[in-house]
């Protein structure tokens, strides 16, 4: 409905009213008429209205005149609204009357999804296929037939985009004033919001700016659906303005996708997990079945219609999606570069994936066209002390605990409160995950975003502090558990085996180049009992060797004489059990190293040193 003064038109119904009566007006008027309004006060020549309302029609100009004559015969009083500017064309001057709106009353065709409604709305009519999110969407589209706002949040590349697409397109019938499509990614002013969301619903106001309260009013009562995409550089501001529109008007429901949700009263979240990838080791006829191999193959296929899927191959596109944690966009990327790279160079290059994967789509946001842009858009998005904890955390290869993050990643000076707040930010804004299948939290980082971290880290020069800082949490730990003489059996306690791969991590940054002799030595004396334990014999052997030898390389370790003892004693354990032992045969040695554990006993040392010399 457009309403300015006294006038109402219906473009819908092709209705005219003056002052609340009905007008009578011919059918090339009326188009007349709304070609003017549309054009928000421009000049609109008369070439243009010929081919809009005569279109592949010659008529003469007097034809025009005489319409124009019975449209202002018909506006009586409001005949000036209408101006005609000689030799051009004509002008609607009425738009600047006070309290005036324009409605958007467009109709699309049937949707396809919703055979014999009439559905409004601007979603793209051609999209990709989407693999693997079907229950995704069921699940969504239930969730916003009860609340008011279904957020769709998750990792930069994740799909949110095209899934909330796919939800919107499925609630069409359900919203017969429309389902607008808010486009965000592109509005860098958070005081451009409202604005974006007035044209997105064809809303026009035609005197002061568009505000929440404005948009809440001019559709209120109606049934529609916002789709508000890309939000997350305006949270605040969109926040606010959901928030203000679902209060007013009952009927009106937001889906909104995100980084992070919008934290507003009658929000549901829903995070958007990765698409489905094969485990380890998975048989290679299933691989295809899985989500994110479809995903490759299909966008792989596009380019290269000749890729075949002969066992290797699809094996290595396998390993592919699983490098890259089911994450649509890296698969996408990764799937472009296979025509040219070919699968098994393509996998063997993924350490270098921050470079590796570009090439995206020429039309899409340049935040999508490269793997490093999608991280750059998030990380940019972070406050100073909040990115410091972010790249910190790149020396965990595994997931770890609060306690282990605070320890490693705050900066001097900063308290664990404050580290806390960071990390509840970093998994809110969908960089840092949280595991809920324990009852100790433990977050991790997801490979791609590792990379990414890790590379901030070697930008800013923090590699060497934060590994040596990583390296000492753990040698803490370890000192920790001995101390209240809780070894860490994989029967009796699953902590430290959760942490392996930080300690193995933690013992080859210490005896690199750039490393901590002294912490390595220490850190081995402790670690190494734990892989016996775990039936690592082979491990053990090259562990201790390694510790022992940089013990006598160098002159001025300051570990502690125990530590060597300890190492002597485990390297004694370790020649008597051939390579090929059982882990019985391993549980037998790791009792005999119990009986022998070191002590501040001189004589205890003594026996363990003689033990290690048999």
């Amino acid at each position: 409905m457009i309403q300015i003064g006294r006038l109402e038109l219906d473009l819908q119904a092709r209705e005219l009213r003056l002052g609340g009566l009905p007008a009578r007006i011919g059918s090339r008027a009326f188009d007349i008429l709304e070609i003017l309004i549309r054009a928000n006060g421009a000049l609109v020549s008369k070439e243009e209205i010929f081919r809009t309302v005569w279109p592949d029609t010659i008529v003469e100009e007097n034809n025009l005149q005489v319409h124009m004559s019975a449209l202002r015969k018909t506006l009586g009083d409001d005949r000036d609204l209408i101006i005609t500017v000689p030799g051009r064309g004509y002008r609607f001057v009425g738009l600047d009357i006070p309290g005036g709106v324009l409605v958007n009353t467009v109709r699309a065709e049937d949707d396809a999804d919703a055979p014999g409604t009439r559905a409004r709305h601007n979603l793209p009519l051609h999209s990709s296929t989407l693999f693997g999110r079907q229950r995704t969407i069921e699940e969504a589209s239930g969730l916003l037939a009860h609340a008011p706002v279904v957020t769709l949040a998750g990792a930069g590349g994740i799909g949110k985009t095209r899934l909330g697409i796919e939800v919107a397109r499925r609630q069409l019938s359900r919203f017969p004033d429309g389902v607008w499509l808010v486009e965000l990614a592109s509005v860098t002013d958070p005081h451009l919001v409202p604005q974006a969301i007035a044209e997105a619903c064809g809303l026009k106001f035609l005197s002061g700016p568009s505000t929440p309260e404005r948009i809440a009013d001019a559709l209120n009562g109606l049934h529609v659906l916002l789709l508000l995409d890309n939000c997350e550089h305006l949270i605040d501001t969109v926040a606010y303005a959901v928030e203000t529109l679902i209060q007013r008007n009952s009927r009106l429901r937001a889906l909104v996708t995100s980084r992070e949700p919008l934290r507003i009263a009658g929000e549901q979240q829903y995070l958007v997990a990765p698409l489905e990838v094969p485990p380890p080791g998975a048989e290679v006829g299933a691989v295809p079945g899985y989500a994110a191999v479809q995903l490759f193959l299909s966008r792989a296929r596009a380019i290269e219609p000749r890729l075949t899927t002969e066992a290797k191959t699809v094996e290595c596109i396998g390993e592919i999606c699983r490098r890259l944690d089911g994450i649509p966009l890296p698969i996408e990327l990764a799937a472009s570069r296979a025509a040219t790279l070919g699968i098994g160079s393509l996998l063997h290059r993924l350490d270098d994936r921050l470079n590796l994967l570009t090439g995206g789509h020429r039309t899409a946001l340049p935040r999508h066209q490269t793997l490093r842009a999608t991280f750059d858009w998030s990380y940019a998005m972070l406050e100073p002390n909040c990115q410091a904890v972010f790249r910190r955390l790149a020396v965990f290869t595994g997931s770890f605990t609060l306690d282990a993050a605070c320890a490693v990643a705050r900066g001097h000076g900063a308290d664990a409160a404050c580290t806390t707040d960071h990390i509840s930010e970093l998994v809110e804004k969908s960089l840092l995950t949280r595991g809920a299948d324990s009852a100790l939290t433990r977050f991790r980082l997801l490979e791609s975003t590792r990379s990414y971290a890790f590379d901030k880290l070697d930008h800013e020069g923090e590699r060497h502090c934060t590994s040596a800082a990583h390296a000492a949490y753990l040698l803490g730990r370890l000192e920790t558990m001995q101390a209240a003489r809780a070894p860490a059996r994989s029967g009796s306690n699953g902590a430290l085996p959760d942490e392996l791969d930080d300690v193995r991590a933690a013992l080859d940054w210490a005896f690199s180049g750039h490393g901590d002799l002294d912490l390595g030595i220490a850190l081995s004396a402790l670690a190494v009992p734990m892989m016996l334990d775990l039936g690592l014999l082979e491990e053990c052997r090259e562990r201790t060797s390694r510790a022992l030898s940089a013990w006598e390389a160098s002159a001025q370790t300051r570990a502690p004489p125990l530590h060597e003892a300890s190492l002597r004693t485990l390297e004694a354990i370790c020649a008597r059990f051939p390579q090929d032992s059982s882990y019985p045969d391993v549980c037998v040695a790791h009792e005999l190293m119990d009986t022998l554990t070191p002590s501040a006993s001189p004589a205890n040392t003594g026996k363990l040193i003689l033990f290690g010399r048999h």
